[in-house]
């Protein structure tokens, strides 16, 4: 063979891997253009913030194309580029974690230290592996350490699959803002979609009373993002401009219910006091999932029945409806008690808090509506449920 011949193989070859390689380059993420905030028009809301970052084995599942914690550090990422050039202290600790990073079970690798996109960045790509158990409580507790001598306002920004946690994150939560009190608020971002892993989100930032959750779906696109940023980083400076001499007073919108939401914004008018609601106004009203064939209620739902249980005794007008739903397997007859079974047992945890058995009636639809598909695992885990409607006298 010539050595002409031997050059054209080798060639060959070489096309072929890297063809080969640019296939395996799945690309899950749209370009991202972060949005720039002109500083003349903003000024910190916080002063301080510290992110918690999931790197434990759950976070090695694929989503939507790509192990989880690769899309978890791109959502950071594109925080990080969205925030603008204003004084914030930041910084960043992880839990779980794999060999590339140093420490047990949580380590801080960032801060707290006077914010730098540049040296945040570098922190975040030090996080390229996985590893152990999802200790978030633990790392909770020491970001708590972390910020002790943090001065002025605080953001703790958890994200992660919420997976495996146990409620010892809630109740880290909790001790965080009892040290910090109203200086604090706390946000989560949710990464995949385990129904479980969301109720964990949400409970976290509850827990600090001025934050919320989001998924990293929300967030992922430059709008989404610069919304966030806003709202967890930014308080828009008020623009100087006189009135008009004769101008009236502009009227102050009502918000009639008392829930945070004006009116004319209002999608759920005549919310029940005290009661939590989403950005258009609507209670947030726990679905509780049950295991196969069973109607025993997880533990996961007790705090949110609970607060349930509270705004039902705060409005003595308020009655409930409580559906229960199957997935499809089993038979119709089956389905039907099943379906039953699992509403009165959210009535039963009621009655036990307290609520009159005449404000609650049950039904059972058995597995006529779902609201997901039932050919998989994951979209039965969601058919079986028990979903709670409420009603006025």
């Amino acid at each position: 063979m010539t050595k002409k011949h031997l050059n054209a193989i080798f060639f060959v070859f070489i096309s072929a891997l890297l063809v080969s390689c640019a296939a395996q380059q799945v690309q899950t993420q749209a370009p991202f253009s972060p949005h720039k905030f002109k500083t003349d028009q903003y000024e910190p809301k916080v002063d301080n913030f510290i992110i918690i970052f999931d790197a434990s084995t759950s976070m090695m599942d694929k989503y939507n194309g790509q192990r989880k914690l690769d899309y978890a550090r791109d959502i950071v990422g594109r925080m990080n580029r969205t925030i603008p050039d204003l004084k914030f202290a930041g910084a960043l600790r992880t839990f779980g974690q794999g060999k590339c990073l140093q420490g047990d079970t949580t380590s801080k690798i960032y801060g707290l230290a006077t914010y730098s996109e540049a040296n945040l960045e570098k922190a975040l790509n030090t996080i390229t592996c996985v590893g152990g158990i999802t200790p978030m409580g633990t790392a909770l507790d020491a970001a708590t350490g972390d910020l002790k001598s943090a001065q002025g306002k605080i953001a703790a920004i958890i994200v992660g699959d919420g997976k495996d946690t146990g409620t010892a994150p809630v109740a880290a939560a909790d001790k965080m803002k009892k040290e910090f009190g109203d200086r604090l608020c706390i946000y989560t971002v949710l990464i995949g979609n385990d129904p479980k892993g969301k109720i964990i989100m949400e409970n976290i930032a509850k827990a600090g009373q001025c934050g919320f959750s989001v998924s990293a779906d929300q967030i992922a696109s430059s709008d989404g993002m610069a919304n966030f940023v806003e709202k967890v980083f930014l308080t828009k400076v008020p623009k100087k401009v006189a009135p008009p001499p004769a101008a009236p007073a502009p009227a102050k919108p009502k918000d009639s219910d008392g829930d945070g939401i004006y009116d004319d914004l209002d999608g759920c008018p005549n919310t029940p006091a005290g009661a939590r609601v989403d950005r258009n106004g609507c209670w947030i009203l726990p679905t509780v999932l049950f295991n196969t064939d069973k109607w025993n209620i997880d533990e996961f739902y007790y705090l949110a029945l609970h607060e349930v249980a509270v705004i039902m005794k705060n409005n003595p007008d308020l009655k409930m409806q409580l559906q229960g739903h199957t997935d499809s397997r089993g038979g119709a007859k089956h389905n039907q008690v099943l379906s039953e079974n699992r509403a009165r047992a959210v009535m039963k945890y009621l009655m036990k808090k307290g609520i009159a058995r005449e404000r609650l009636t049950t039904i059972g639809y058995a597995s006529t509506s779902p609201v997901a598909s039932n050919l998989t695992g994951e979209g039965m885990a969601k058919n079986r449920r028990t979903e709670l409607v409420p009603s006025r006298y």
